[in-house]
């Protein structure tokens, strides 16, 4: 008759119960209020109206439709990232010459990009690539779709961040120019009081407004590489807990994640850096998390069987 210590059926319990009060760290990773303000604004229905409108800049639109497999990919990355069906643009295939127009050096290949009314990728690069980052590029780039990233980044964020501050800054600005010139220079000027607020309409606002167009500029300046920065950075993030698979992760890293690894154990909210794209370090934490889990997507459950 075999026994079965009571202490080692304790312990089991005790390891299944802790194995499965693992909680997803999914929401520490919390967007700068603004950001999440701008995202709301950017998924009406009327600004992806709007960005569709126009696609005349758009040079690569009479390209194919895409293959059935990325189709298929594409379908689910909007499904598992609950993408409206009027936010959805069609997949189709990136040109060649994109490589050339759109590389930034000449070991930087173009897997994929978002335009106003399409989504392109590299099918040539994309098919000699594992199945897992194969689903994580197309999944970064329909959280682009998602938030009309194209139209957002284009004119409108930093357009409005740049008049804002353009606003504010002449408006501080001219009062407080106003204001000292009242205490420290009208006592001592010997001109009527139409002239003297002629004269101080003139130079309060001359200064300000030239101090309010730096102001703009510089903002617009700061804007344009922060919001990206940050775009990309929450492409990632929502493209990769979406994908809800570690193996994809771990392939698109090329490395696996070992559970015990303390680096992986100390929870971060990973839209605190500044960076744009997420490390393979930061990737790897959203792996650990979902391989802590179990998550994995139907291809790689398959191939576990």
């Amino acid at each position: 008759m075999n026994y079965v210590s009571p202490r080692y059926i304790l312990l089991m319990c005790l390891l299944a119960l802790h194995s499965n009060s693992y909680d997803s760290r999914e929401k520490i990773h919390q967007k700068p209020l603004i950001y999440r303000i701008i995202d709301a604004i950017a998924q009406l229905n009327i600004i992806h109206r709007w960005s569709r409108s126009d696609s005349s800049q758009d040079g690569y639109k009479d390209q194919p439709i895409a293959t059935a497999l990325y189709q298929q990919i594409a379908r689910q990355a909007y499904a598992d990232l609950h993408i409206d069906l009027i936010h959805q643009i069609p997949v189709k295939q990136l040109p060649a010459k994109a490589q050339t127009e759109l590389a930034q050096s000449d070991d930087h290949i173009v897997l994929g990009l978002v335009r106003r009314n399409s989504l392109y990728i590299n099918e040539q690069a994309l098919n000699k690539i594992t199945y897992g980052y194969k689903r994580g590029t197309m999944y970064h780039e329909c959280v682009h779709a998602k938030y009309a990233d194209p139209f957002m980044k284009q004119n409108n964020v930093k357009n409005i961040s740049s008049l804002a501050a353009s606003c504010i800054t002449h408006k501080v600005l001219s009062s407080v120019i106003n204001i000292t010139s009242d205490t420290l220079i009208q006592p001592h000027v010997d001109i009527t009081e139409d002239e003297y607020k002629k004269i101080r309409f003139l130079y309060s606002h001359a200064i300000s407004i030239i101090i309010a167009q730096l102001a703009g500029f510089f903002t617009r300046k700061y804007i344009d590489k922060t919001y990206h920065n940050y775009r990309e950075r929450r492409a990632d993030v929502e493209s990769l807990y979406a994908l809800q698979c570690s193996r994809c992760i771990e392939e698109m890293c090329g490395i696996r994640v070992n559970v015990n690894n303390l680096q992986y154990k100390k929870p971060c909210n990973l839209y605190t850096s500044g960076s744009s794209y997420l490390s393979r370090i930061e990737k790897l934490h959203i792996a650990y998390d979902l391989k802590m889990q179990n998550k994995l997507c139907e291809h790689h459950t398959l191939k576990t069987v």
